[in-house]
């Protein structure tokens, strides 16, 4: 009886052992330091693909904030989300 509660508490550390593992290789590394006062963040920026791209404005936390783009003959035009509700029927 004393054998199987060893094995079973050996297989418990060993699955923590491992989940730990696991979950400080997912962990996201040190974030940038974020803008300060002294140093105004960079121009807007667009990071895109041929015709649809994201226009980074600013950032919080480490996290870019801005707005979705279009690429309409040369300009980056932004996106509106056209968003209507439907009524459900039973059939």
């Amino acid at each position: 009886m004393t054998k199987w509660i060893v094995l079973w508490l050996a297989s418990l550390a060993i699955v923590a052992g491992l989940t730990s593992a696991l979950m400080r290789a997912q962990a996201p590394s040190q974030a940038p330091p974020p803008y300060t006062s002294q140093a105004p963040p960079p121009a807007a920026r667009v990071v895109s693909g041929a015709d649809i791209g994201f226009r980074v404005e600013s950032s919080k936390d480490g996290r870019a904030v801005g707005t979705l783009v279009v690429r309409i003959n040369g300009q980056w035009v932004e996106t509106a989300a056209s968003v209507a509700p439907k009524r459900l029927t039973a059939r």
